[in-house]
């Protein structure tokens, strides 16, 4: 009897330690603007999906509170900024290419917001991922290309960030 419950004790703690080391689960973050006039939810899912894997292997601790897409023509924008002026490869034209541009708010406050940018060539049916990074260290995007309630998510990061 003493064994049993020794053992049962032992099986009790060792859940509570493996659970509390798991990975966020970040499937159930809220999905903000995922509304486009060229891309479906299929194509939402699939980058959606893709967002979830990198932050497990990137951020594992970290939990997701929001994916926001940025809209058609913020993504379109910030997928013409070409990086490297000087290279004049053709992948970075955006008339071959489909662009889409997230905001990833989390519960902690470890960096304001994350973007996260994904790319495919229009006669592709595969994305990928061009980059993710926090939102204060690339190009930035214009409130005016932002729909509202992007810009009012943003700002309620904004003074989170500030007040902690």
């Amino acid at each position: 009897m003493r064994n049993k419950f020794i053992f049962a004790l032992f099986m009790s703690i060792f859940v509570l330690i493996a659970g509390g080391c798991s990975p966020a689960d970040n499937t159930h973050a809220m999905r903000m603007n995922y509304r486009s006039e060229r891309y479906t939810d299929e194509d939402f899912e699939t980058v959606t999906e893709m967002i979830i894997k990198d932050l497990q292997q990137d951020h594992p601790e970290r939990k997701v509170t929001r994916f926001i897409y940025a809209g058609d023509e913020a993504s379109d924008d910030y997928g013409s900024i070409d990086p490297n002026p000087e290279d004049d490869e053709p992948e970075n034209n955006s008339e071959d290419h489909d662009w889409m541009l997230f905001f990833i708010h989390f519960e902690d406050i470890h960096d304001d917001e994350f973007i996260c940018f994904f790319s495919r060539d229009e006669d592709s049916d595969e994305w990928q991922t061009e980059g993710a990074y926090s939102s204060g260290s690339g190009f930035t995007v214009s409130d005016e290309l932002l729909p509202q309630e992007v810009i009012n998510a943003r700002e309620e990061v904004q003074e989170r960030f500030v007040n902690e």
